[in-house]
């Protein structure tokens, strides 16, 4: 089914489109409205419909990264409500000072911990860092934050064994365990493998508390029935492989480079790419991992490719 369209033309996008680019939730983008902290471009008096400009992207991403922080809403607020550069890195100084002696606190915490069960110190790992920084979205041009270059393609229908769940985007940690079982099975049914690790994020998991996510390895043939129902039963059963069949999805392919800890910026500049040139169309977003843990632990060389479903109407 074709979605509102609306952003082909105009730049505008319809809250739930808004939501899959951010990774805000309807809820909380209805509560930032409510709290004046991102207010909608556009909300209709007779529908009371909210809708968002592509040019907002680069603040709601501001904004949820804040709001992980536990910066306080009001001076969230505050921090993206001026334009004034040194009162913004003030704030966050000063909520930077505030996080510090709490993680000193903790670290006290730990320590103590640490010397009651007689356990050394480990050395601290350092977090992946982006290089991206709050001025450069809060003052950005373009929503294209992530610099990469969109491809228009046709995904090709295919048979993949799959495993689904309900969770939070906050839980997608499961997939470790989804791959695994999908591993044993592929090699337990004498599968080939087609493709690389792949999953499809259903809006609903953007857009509310919880939706559908579907770990899958894609395979050249559906298993033989008789070898799936040989596994039935095995397994501590906290995870369910079936086959499924993918079907043929035409998509705009963004190439995300790194942690998938960022990967709302790649999610952002391409959801804004495609409502300024193409139609967006109800269905999961496709995450195909080109390069994973499975081939390196460097996160650094880590690549992703972030797919959406569209419906193209004109030239890119």
């Amino acid at each position: 089914m074709v979605g509102s369209g609306r952003g082909s033309r105009s730049g505008l996008v319809t809250i739930g489109e808004f939501s899959r680019m951010t990774h805000l939730t309807v809820k909380a983008l209805r509560h930032y409205d409510a709290q004046g902290v991102l207010v909608p471009h556009h909300v209709d008096d007779a529908t009371g419909y909210r809708s968002y400009s592509v040019t907002q992207v680069p603040l709601a991403q501001v904004v949820r990264r804040l709001r992980a922080l536990g910066m306080p809403l009001d001076e969230v607020g505050s921090v993206v409500g001026t334009d004034d550069v040194t009162e913004r890195t003030a704030r966050i100084a000063e909520h930077l000072d505030r996080m510090e002696k709490q993680l000193d606190e903790v670290r006290g915490a730990v320590d103590t911990l640490r010397a009651l069960l007689g356990i050394e110190a480990s050395p601290d790992d350092p977090a992946p860092a982006s290089g991206r920084t709050f001025d450069h979205l809060l003052d950005a041009d373009t929503t294209d934050a992530a610099g990469g270059e969109v491809e228009f393609r046709l995904e090709p229908a295919t048979w993949a064994l799959a495993a689904r769940a309900r969770l939070s985007l906050a839980m997608a940690g499961w997939t470790a365990d989804a791959y695994a079982a999908i591993d044993a099975t592929v090699q337990a049914v004498g599968a080939e493998q087609s493709g690389v690790h792949g999953a499809l994020f259903y809006p609903d998991l953007f857009e509310r508390e919880q939706g559908t996510l579907v770990a899958y390895v894609p395979v050249t043939e559906r298993p033989a029935p008789d070898a799936l129902a040989a596994l039935a039963g095995t397994g501590d059963g906290s995870v369910e492989v079936r086959p499924v069949h993918l079907r043929a999805t035409e998509v705009a392919v963004m190439l995300h480079r790194g942690t998938c800890a960022d990967i709302d910026w790649t999610y952002g500049a391409l959801g804004s790419y495609v409502a300024r040139r193409a139609l967006g169309v109800d269905g999961p977003i496709r995450e195909t991992f080109v390069v994973s843990a499975v081939h390196t632990p460097d996160v650094g060389l880590h690549r992703t490719e972030v797919a959406w479903p569209v419906f193209r109407t004109r030239a890119a």
